[in-house]
């Protein structure tokens, strides 16, 4: 109790007065208070919040580090392509580097809207991998500063908002799962929609809901599972907002307003998934499918144990993914969350709700271990939609983050239990941690792994002890200005602690230096020996390949992920899940730095119509995989394979370049444009111009022919023949087509992204 007492008067030190002459904190006391407490304290709050971010981000801010995996290997040339399109000028609604042609916009991924294409639209040629990925860390700041702001409005301090967004900045996902760039964007706007969503209801003003939907457009132009499970976590918050309301009848009427508006913007980019999805390998998908990201209970031991699954030990042995297992919260912010639960029954409804939604995120993530995913999956329009329970992992964060922020310190009369509810909250409590630990050290020893789980609990003992030990001395300490710094060093000891369970660490933070993909992506001037091999393969592709779609395949290493369309390389492979159906069956365009070359029945080996249809010119396969094929397994195996049938056939030859890569040329490329007749008769045809989104071609046909481009074909490609509309077909199921007539004919392909807004038309 003194020791309560000794953290309570630091507490106090430095409360809001608003508070101090309060006896309890009722709900009529809150809904009384404005969204804002004074400026001067969002002022200091912001300066605590910027000043953390900096520390808990100092190796990306300085270009020490880098965001690895699916950030810079799809979503950083992603961006690089769409903001290349349009300073050039040309539409980024269809990407032709990528899997032989895909929608952009009708990816959900495809991240034209995105604050990242803005910076690099905006940067132009100085845009790079260092400033990516500080955009990506600046949303999450944008988003804590958001919620900081909005559980001010509860909190009896400055500490607790500023250690809320502290997790919310590098809690958990918002440190592992960094590399889903626009599930991150989602998740740092949830603050923001829900602060604008209190202040429409507590003043509806024109601004004010004007404000709220941008902030749901932006929102709704990201789709992505977050968006998605987004709805189902702020609809509680606006429905107790709108009670609150002194004007609830144009709460709701604001509200819906910019509902709707969101939902209508949205709408051609909604076609357009809808359509892109419908023909691609993800049209339908079974429950089975998410197994692979569903948490089991014992992942509950993530929150408070540092470092778990070998995060730092390099000895990995997480159930499910690097990125999706670690939720580490920090001690501070977990013995919080623990008070939190104690004192539930005298808590604001804000507790209430955080508590409902941490319970049922983490429900929801556990997914096929539970009934609950699979009848949600079964039942509920849109869930079948996604194959990741553990993107529940992001309100997780978002919940802890909400009651850690809001967190009011209990009285001495909040301490002494004095309800059956507090007894079985406690009882369910340590019931279900002692569940998990008891499965999860059963885990680590069916991997093995016994030895890193004890030296990750030691880690957290000693996290305990050293955080004891701060609150003793203080306790010892007679003099009130020495306590009143305990905040400062509660929010230190935070930021230390999360940084070194993982957020420095070589696993989400890897060194720069060390990626020769990173050194490329990031324009350094000096590079590694690793760089300097990748750059010289780079410098050979963009000076070969640069008639339109000479397509290479790259099999292992960095260039057989999505990075060459950022650099303005064509392949036949990439890095995102989705691509047209009909082309993974002929093509199956893997992501090669990381899985092996599979050929299909229909197209079972580089010499074959379809590969030498989509114009590819180049195989180059990774200097020391080759050389070390034993110790890649299946892709070693694989790259063995293809170099013999390389070697053996007429059909190619290497081409002695330096660099990171050995480089095969394909010979008997078939053109990129020709007319084919019934007769089966083909030749060649003029490519007059060559965009993203339009094509210009001339041909003589002795007879009426079909014009065929080595492009994937796709709805909203139109054609017009001599200034005549006409709809394109599949040819052999994939590559694009028209019926020309004979003659000298002039044919334009143009591509419109948005279903509904097509036009039969030439003019």
């Amino acid at each position: 109790m003194r020791i309560e007492g000794t953290v309570r008067s630091a507490m106090k030190a430095e409360m809001n007065t608003d508070f101090v002459d309060s006896p309890d904190l009722d709900d009529s006391t809150l809904v009384s208070r404005s969204t804002s407490t004074g400026r001067a304290d969002f002022l200091a709050c912001t300066l605590a919040i910027v000043a953390s971010w900096a520390a808990l981000n100092i190796p990306f801010l300085v270009g020490k580090s880098y965001i690895p995996w699916d950030s810079i290997y799809e979503f950083f040339p992603q961006v690089k392509f769409v903001a290349n399109a349009i300073r050039s000028g040309q539409g980024p609604w269809w990407n032709p580097m990528m899997f032989g042609g895909v929608p952009v916009l009708g990816d959900p991924q495809g991240m034209i809207f995105s604050p990242h294409t803005v910076i690099a639209v905006l940067t132009g040629s100085l845009f790079n991998l260092t400033i990516f990925d500080c955009t990506t860390l600046l949303a999450e700041l944008v988003g804590a500063i958001a919620l900081a702001r909005y559980v001010r409005t509860y909190a009896e301090t400055k500490m607790f908002p500023i250690l809320g967004a502290i997790v919310f900045i590098a809690g958990g996902v918002a440190t592992s799962r960094l590399e889903h760039t626009p599930q991150i964007v989602s998740y740092a706007l949830l603050p923001v929609q829900l602060l604008l969503i209190r202040a429409v209801c507590e003043r509806p003003t024109v601004a004010r809901g004007a404000s709220l939907t941008l902030a749901l457009v932006a929102g709704a132009l990201n789709l992505n599972q977050v968006l998605f499970l987004s709805a189902f976590a702020l609809f509680p918050f606006a429905s107790v907002h709108v009670i609150e309301s002194r004007k609830p009848a144009k709460a709701i009427l604001a509200l819906g307003i910019a509902g709707v508006a969101a939902m209508v913007a949205v709408l051609p980019l909604a076609s357009a998934v809808a359509e892109f999805v419908k023909l691609s390998n993800r049209s339908a998908m079974v429950l089975a499918e998410s197994s692979y990201a569903s948490f089991p209970l014992f992942d509950i031991a993530s929150l408070f144990l540092p470092g778990l699954y070998g995060i730092n030990s390099g000895k990995f042995w997480t159930p499910t993914d690097l990125s999706q297992d670690f939720l580490y919260i920090g001690i501070v912010p977990f013995f919080i969350l623990l008070v939190s639960a104690w004192r539930l029954d005298r808590s604001h409804w804000t507790a209430r709700l955080c508590w409902g939604g941490l319970v049922a995120s983490f429900v929801f993530a556990m997914g096929t271990h539970t009934p609950v995913y699979g009848f949600l999956f079964d039942h509920i329009p849109g869930f079948s939609s996604f194959r990741r329970p553990a993107d529940g992992a992001y309100f997780i964060n978002f919940f802890v983050a909400l009651l850690i922020g809001s967190f009011c310190m209990p009285r001495r009369a909040d301490i002494s239990p004095k309800t059956v509810g507090r007894f079985a909250i406690a009882a369910g409590a340590v019931a279900l941690v002692a569940v998990s630990l008891v499965l999860l050290y059963r885990y680590a020893e069916l991997r093995g792994q016994l030895y890193d789980l004890f030296k990750v609990a030691g880690l957290c003992a000693i996290r305990i002890g050293v955080l004891l030990a701060i609150v003793f001395v203080a306790y010892r300490t007679s003099g009130e200005r020495i306590r009143q710094y305990l905040p400062l060093v509660f929010v230190v000891f935070t930021i230390v602690d999360i940084g070194l369970a993982g957020r420095f660490g070589p696993v989400y933070a890897p060194a720069l230096k060390d990626s020769p993909a990173a050194e490329v992506g990031a324009n350094l001037r000096t590079k590694s020996y690793g760089g300097e091999q990748l750059q010289q393969t780079i410098d050979f592709l963009q000076s070969s390949t640069r008639e339109p779609m000479r397509r290479f395949e790259a099999l292992g290493g960095d260039l057989g992920s999505a990075m060459p369309i950022g650099l303005g390389l064509s392949t036949l492979q990439g890095y995102s899940p989705i691509r047209f159906a009909a082309f993974e069956k002929t093509i199956r365009g893997d992501n090669l730095s990381v899985r092996p070359k599979i050929f299909t029945d229909e197209a079972p080996s580089y010499d074959n119509e379809a590969y030498r249809r989509f114009g590819l010119r180049y195989v180059i396969i990774h200097h020391y995989i080759a050389d070390n094929s034993e110790k890649f397994g299946k892709v070693g195996t694989a790259v063995n394979e293809v170099r013999n049938s390389l070697k053996a056939g007429s059909w190619a030859h290497e081409v002695q370049v330096p660099g990171m890569y050995e480089v095969w040329s394909i010979d008997d490329r078939l053109p990129y444009a020709s007319a084919r007749t019934d007769s089966g008769s083909e030749h060649a045809c003029d490519l007059i111009k060559y965009q993203n989104t339009s094509v210009s071609v001339r041909c003589h046909a002795s007879e009426p022919s079909r014009l065929i481009l080595g492009d994937n074909y796709a709805p909203g490609w139109s054609a017009c023949v001599n200034g005549n509309f006409a709809e394109t077909e599949p040819y052999n199921k994939l590559f694009r087509s028209v019926r020309i007539p004979a003659g000298d004919v002039a044919v334009t392909f143009r591509y419109q992204a948005v279903p509904f807004l097509r036009r039969r038309t030439c003019s």
